[in-house]
């Protein structure tokens, strides 16, 4: 995940879920159910390793301001791109987005003020 020029890509979540498939229902409505660890448990070579492929995926993909690189860990332990959500949920309680703003010590307020900072200065407003 990142922020454009800001140190929030640091520390993704691992998120654990009891089913085989995690849609929109189990995301935001079931999300109790689930164990989100966050930041991950991870060394840090693939700490750094995922934050290498996360930040290349972000500019090939033209990303600004804020996009979500999901990333999962494949043989070998092997990180590897499964997609990037350009604009992700921003849901306080229960995004993926919140809750890696929130291990990075931003607060929910700060994340959305950064947010809106961006288009204040795109637009000159």
């Amino acid at each position: 995940m990142g922020i454009s020029d800001s140190n929030l890509q640091k520390k993704g979540c691992t998120i654990y879920k009891n089913l085989s498939f995690r849609d929109y229902s189990t995301k935001m409505i079931n999300y109790e159910d689930e164990e989100n660890i966050c930041p991950a448990k991870i060394t840090k070579k693939l700490q750094h390793d995922i934050e290498q492929i996360a930040e290349k995926t972000y500019h090939a993909m033209g990303c600004r301001d804020y996009a979500r690189v999901d990333i999962r860990i494949g043989e070998n332990n092997k990180p590897f791109v499964l997609e990037i959500n350009a604009l992700p949920s921003l849901a306080p309680e229960n995004s993926s987005f919140a809750l890696m703003a929130k291990a990075n010590g931003m607060s929910f307020t700060r994340l959305i003020k950064v947010l809106l900072n961006y288009a204040k200065n795109r637009y000159i407003l």
